[in-house]
């Protein structure tokens, strides 16, 4: 026997599947414009010149600059292998620096932002009513772009391959069994 879903899961996952559609063709439709757009300008007379202008100079740079890269070649050559053994221990070296470089610096942009606080607080107070609604609004903008990403990446294949084991998990347990399905 088929499992039927409820009526209210069935009629979101009709409207899911309406919105995916609909945000996909979207954001396919706004693609295809920028790549139509990049296409055209790039087509432009005056773009291509430019871009041949930069490249004489590149190439004359280049060009002025090779003896000089030719007469350092020696000195340099016997350096390259130890740069190519260090390269595996730079991330490491990186991160350690960072971590021993840290705390120092949040102190002292908290000390900076202590003794600076009477400035920035009242110039705060006095423009809240511009960062405030900036704030809310970029808040709304992320929420909306974070729901169109996940549509996205749901709808392709690697995603809703993860989205149907998670489904998958949920419905089989005896709960998901009661609250979604008709005859479970």
């Amino acid at each position: 026997m088929p499992k039927t879903l409820r009526a209210p899961w069935a009629k979101i996952g009709a409207a899911s599947s309406a919105v995916s559609s609909t945000v996909n063709a979207g954001i396919d439709g706004f693609l295809q414009t920028n790549d139509n757009v990049a296409k055209s300008i790039m087509a432009n007379k005056y773009v291509k010149a430019a871009g041949q202008s930069i490249t004489s100079i590149h190439t004359g740079v280049e060009g002025k600059v090779a003896p000089y890269a030719a007469k350092a070649k020696p000195y340099v050559q016997p350096v390259v292998p130890y740069v190519e053994a260090a390269k595996p221990y730079v991330p490491p070296a990186m991160l350690a620096l960072l971590v021993v470089c840290t705390p120092p610096v949040l102190c002292v942009l908290g000390f900076v932002a202590f003794i600076t606080a009477p400035v920035w607080l009242t110039v705060g107070f006095l423009t809240a009513f511009i960062w405030i609604p900036a704030l809310i609004f970029a808040t709304i903008s992320a929420f909306f772009l974070a729901v169109v990403c996940a549509i996205r990446y749901f709808s392709n294949p690697p995603g809703n391959t993860v989205l149907k084991r998670i489904w998958r998990n949920i419905s089989s347990t005896t709960w998901g069994k009661k609250i979604f399905f008709v005859n479970a």
